[in-house]
Order: structure tokens, then sequence, then C-alpha cells
């Protein structure tokens, strides 16, 4: 099973003119198959470092990220990774844009195209394959190995949680891959409250407040470690 764990993890950066930026400090999160976690906070204060870490391209100061049993060293297939930036080839339609990946890896042709039909099918965008769609193109791409985890380093809008993520989610666990995701942050945070897991993040050195909702169920439970974090929408969750 695809769990995932980050223990203990910290990350300091070293300022080329001296000195030093803690970016996230002893940051431990369990998260379990089929689990969505989203990471909010102001800029600065370490969420797209996290992501980053989970993917391998960031290496921590201290700590690890274990993926199904296995200590994460690098980037791997294993990690769908949704950039922030487009990551998208922009001559190439959503078909030549998720099928990029098999193709280059040699994978037949017959498979390759029965897997990116399957995923433009699973993310929505089944009509429209050989059109320019971004965002729904970007998480098919992330997908069409057998990631065990999903990394989306955005904002996500409202409409992409409500609607195309949990389809999503969905789909997979019956295909058996019962896959959690992180996200960097959502626009709109009251709706999502009712559905999935996600982590409220406060300023630089450390996640200041967990908020756990498993994906199957309707109510939310709350586990607030410490402080106060106030969130436009939400208003101001204490201890």
């Amino acid at each position: 099973m695809a769990g995932l764990l980050i223990d203990d993890v910290s990350m300091r950066f070293e300022l080329p003119q001296g000195g030093a930026v803690q970016a996230l400090e002893n940051v431990t999160l369990d998260l379990r198959e089929g689990e969505l976690l989203s990471v909010l906070g102001t800029s600065g204060c370490g969420k797209t470092t996290l992501l980053n870490i989970v993917a391998g391209f960031l290496a921590p100061t201290q700590g690890r990220i274990v993926l199904g049993g296995q200590s994460v060293h690098g980037p791997g297939p294993e990690r769908g990774m949704v950039f922030q930036q487009g990551a998208l080839f922009e001559w190439m339609n959503v078909r030549e844009n998720v099928g990029f990946g098999p193709r280059m890896k040699g994978m037949k042709k017959a498979e390759k195209a029965r897997i990116v039909d399957h995923l433009l099918d699973v993310v929505g965008l089944a009509d429209f394959k050989d059109k320019a769609l971004r965002l729904r193109s970007r998480i098919a791409t992330a997908l069409v190995y057998p990631a065990m985890v999903c990394l989306i380093g955005l904002a996500v809008s409202i409409f992409l949680m409500t609607y195309v993520v949990p389809d999503l989610l969905g789909t997979l666990v019956k295909e058996g891959r019962d896959l959690p995701a992180i996200t960097r942050g959502v626009k709109a945070c009251s709706d999502f409250l009712r559905h999935w897991w996600w982590a409220l993040a406060g300023g630089i050195a450390g996640l200041i407040m967990i908020v756990h909702a498993l994906l199957r169920r309707p109510r939310l439970k709350l586990f607030a470690h410490r402080a106060i974090l106030r969130v436009p929408v939400l208003g101001e969750l204490i201890r």
C-alpha cells in the first residue's frame, strides 16, 4: 500500500551572503492511502519546500520521507507531480503531452494509447484530447505512470477540489490505486473541510495546526496541536 510518512523533517537554506533561513522544522505527518492533505499558509512558510522534499527535488537537512515502506532519495515515477508552473509542451495537444513520458520510455503505441485515453477520461478530458486544456492535462500527465502519491504544487480552485479530485481519487481507488495526495493550498476552504485531510501551515519553520478529515467520512474531526491560525474564509481556529 502507498502510505506516505514525513518523519521529523527540517529544511535549512544557507544564504550566499551568510546566515540561513529555516524553512521547515520538525515536521511529522503520516498520510494513509486514500487521504488528501492540503498545506495552507502565507507566502514563504514552507509549503512548496515540503512538496519538493516529498518529490525528491530537495534533500531535507534533517528527517526522512518514506513512501510505501521505502525511503525517498531523489525523484521517482512513483510520485506524480503537478507543478506550480505549466510544465506542458505548448506545441503539443492534451493527448501528446500526457503520452510524452510513456513515449520516451519506449511504451508500445497501443498500450500508451490505452493508458492516455483512460487518464483523460478520469480527469474529464475525454472529449478534449486534441485541445490545449491545461490544469487537468497536468494532472493526467502526473498520473500516467502508476504513481503511489500525487503532489499538486499549486493553490487549487474549489471547483477542482469539489468535482475533479474526488472523482479522480474515487476512480483510482476502484482500480486499486488508493494513493494519498498532497496539495499546496485551496482558494476556497469552507466546502473543502467536509471531505479531506488537510494541514494548516503557520509562519516559517513549521506546521502549527493539523486538521484531519478522512476522505470517506462526511464529518470533520479536528486535532489541533497548538496556536491560532486566522484564515479569511474559515475565521479563527483555536485549540
